[in-house]
């Protein structure tokens, strides 16, 4: 997780926005588009992509 001291605000908010998208894709629960659409994103956003890999290591141990 990225030091919140150094995080830009707007980004956290990023990250809030995006916590129910993160975890629908790694459950694959999302339509095809809308997983298209949060790969565009993540992929371009430092912090909800780190969010993604802790999420993604976070249920490969709940497995």
């Amino acid at each position: 997780m990225p030091d919140r001291k150094h995080v830009d605000p707007s980004s956290q908010k990023c990250t809030d926005k995006c916590a129910a998208y993160i975890d629908d894709y790694l459950l694959g629960k999302l339509s095809p588009a809308q997983m298209d659409e949060m790969e565009l994103h993540y992929f371009n956003c430092e912090i909800c992509l780190r969010e993604m890999q802790l999420r993604e290591k976070l249920i490969e141990h709940l497995r």
